[in-house]
């Protein structure tokens, strides 16, 4: 017999739906499969409801030094904070950020979720340098540096799963 599921999409899915509708609608073009750009057509985006707080952590990874140096991440975090701004979110902008750096920023960013109570709106943005081991996604700070044995990456790179549970 078949595993029922439930009807509520797994956070992941909401953050992601949730920066596809502001992208859309703040004609922020996305980038489709085959390097196309498309546009997001979304439905305009109700204001904040009385009392509900929104807030953003918005991550932005350039400078790694060498070959590994990003164009947009800085110029596309501060373009996110301005849209966001203006959709009414409070966001914390942390620009070329070490791995201690990240895990501060991540730790703030919950712990404001968690006062804005059950009804706020939280969204996380990131744009730098990623990397999947065994199935689990890392964003990649600036200073990183590969461990040399896999279950260690962890100490190097942030899990972008314990984001979500944080």
């Amino acid at each position: 017999m078949p595993r029922r599921r439930s009807c509520a999409a797994p956070p992941t899915a909401w953050l992601l739906l949730l920066f596809l509708c502001l992208a859309g609608s703040l004609g922020i073009p996305i980038r489709a499969a085959r390097a196309q750009k498309q546009w997001v057509e979304a439905a305009t985006i109700a204001s904040p409801v009385a009392g509900q707080k929104r807030i953003a952590l918005i991550l932005g990874n350039t400078h790694y030094g060498g070959l590994h140096e990003l164009k947009n991440p800085e110029n596309d975090a501060r373009a996110m904070a301005t849209a966001l701004g203006k959709l009414g979110f409070t966001s914390i902008v942390v620009l070329d950020a070490s791995r201690t750096t990240m895990r501060d920023a991540i730790h703030d960013f919950a712990d404001r979720i968690r006062a804005a109570g059950p009804s706020s709106v939280a969204l996380l943005f990131y744009s730098g340098h990623g990397m999947q081991v065994d199935g689990e996604n890392y964003l990649i700070p600036i200073g990183f540096t590969m461990p040399t044995h896999k279950e260690d990456m962890g100490d190097s790179a942030f899990s972008a799963q314990k984001v979500l549970t944080e």
